[in-house]
């Protein structure tokens, strides 16, 4: 049916993109596989805070909040890294986490 249809194409692109974003599509050979992106981080998480919440889905070999290279405050997103892709892939599946009583995404 058409609507089966759709919903297998929608879940299949968001796999396809999710695949990609961790670096497992048969294009990527980039040295930041399993690297996630995180918006709306509060101005309180410490990268050992992101460090901990996320070690809960695998390795963690990089954790950075971006911050201001002016006033040094953090700007509010960041970047952990994991080892595996697949434990990136499990953090993902997440529609947000909850850190510092904050919506990060």
């Amino acid at each position: 049916t058409a609507q089966s249809t759709w919903g297998y194409s929608f879940l299949s692109t968001l796999h396809i993109d999710l695949m990609q974003m961790v670096g497992l599509d048969s294009h990527s050979t980039s040295a930041n596989s399993g690297k996630l992106f995180l918006g709306g981080i509060s101005w309180e998480t410490s990268e050992d805070g992101l460090r901990q919440h996320f070690s809960k889905y695998g390795n963690i070999v990089d954790c950075v909040i971006m911050s201001d290279p002016q006033t040094h405050r953090p700007r509010g997103f960041g970047f952990v890294t994991f080892d595996d892709p697949k434990a990136a892939i499990f953090a993902a599946r997440e529609q947000f986490q909850m850190i510092d009583g904050r919506r990060v995404e």
